[in-house]
């Protein structure tokens, strides 16, 4: 009973953690906060790796699969792996909404280091929902695509971040042009879904990778940036191919 008790707690803290997520990302844009909206804050940093603005609109998915995850959770509260996951849950929501107010007051390394967390916090609850050989597949189902795209957005994520910190310290790559570092970045989140999807036969990470990637070629496509925009191009099919294949071998995955 006591743990049951524990459950249901770890369960309303995690929902309260994501309502004021929504809240603070939702204000964040309203307000907006530090009289800038996130999209500004990103312009300040702009670097090839930085999508179209309509590719953010991939948190409108995240969100709502974590509303219906949230809806269809309940009933599971007490079961093993809802138990398992849902405090990194709520420590996945604390920290995304750290992120948006230290980004919105514009300190990108402290940003990075909240990003990392999450990323961690993600791989954590991704790791968890795939060891896991429920007999319910709805609910195995809605955590497996729920937590999967938002792990594989985060990744990509994190790389822009990155590269958004290194515009902020005036960071001019060296040896290599901005053209090839983003090169170099773009293959990295490729390589990265081809790893992912293969070993754990989860086709929405790549999704969300192509998705990213189709992004950095719509905002730069009518630009000089060749290499940006073939590379990106390249990396779309190669990912694409690689989603048709796991999907012949293994039909039932998401």
């Amino acid at each position: 009973m006591a743990e049951q008790h524990k459950n249901t707690g770890w369960y309303v803290v995690a929902i309260l953690a994501f309502v004021c997520m929504l809240t603070v990302n939702a204000m964040a844009n309203i307000l907006p906060l530090n009289g800038l909206n996130t999209g500004d804050v990103a312009n300040r940093y702009l670097n090839l790796f930085l999508p179209a603005a309509l590719t953010f609109s991939i948190w409108s998915v995240i969100y709502g699969l974590l509303i219906v995850f949230f809806i269809l959770g309940w009933r599971w509260r007490h079961h093993g792996f809802i138990a398992k996951i849902i405090p990194y849950v709520a420590l996945s929501c604390v920290l995304n909404l750290s992120w948006i107010i230290v980004w919105h007051y514009l300190f990108p390394g402290l940003s990075v280091l909240i990003m990392l967390g999450l990323l961690v916090t993600l791989a954590i609850i991704f790791k968890i929902v795939q060891q896991e050989r429920s007999s319910d597949l709805k609910i195995k189902g809605w955590l497996s695509l729920s937590f999967t795209i938002y792990f594989a957005w985060i990744c990509v994520a994190t790389i822009a971040n990155i590269a958004a910190f290194l515009v902020s310290i005036d960071w001019r790559g060296d040896v290599f042009s901005e053209q090839v570092w983003t090169l170099i970045m773009m293959s990295i989140a490729a390589v990265l879904a081809l790893k992912i999807t293969s070993k754990f036969h989860t086709t929405s990470f790549s999704l969300v990778v192509i998705w990213a990637l189709l992004g950095i070629f719509i905002r730069w496509f009518e630009s000089s940036n060749h290499l940006v925009v073939y590379g990106s191009v390249i990396l779309v099919i190669l990912l694409t191919i690689h989603v048709i294949y796991i999907n012949h071998k293994h039909p039932s995955v998401i």
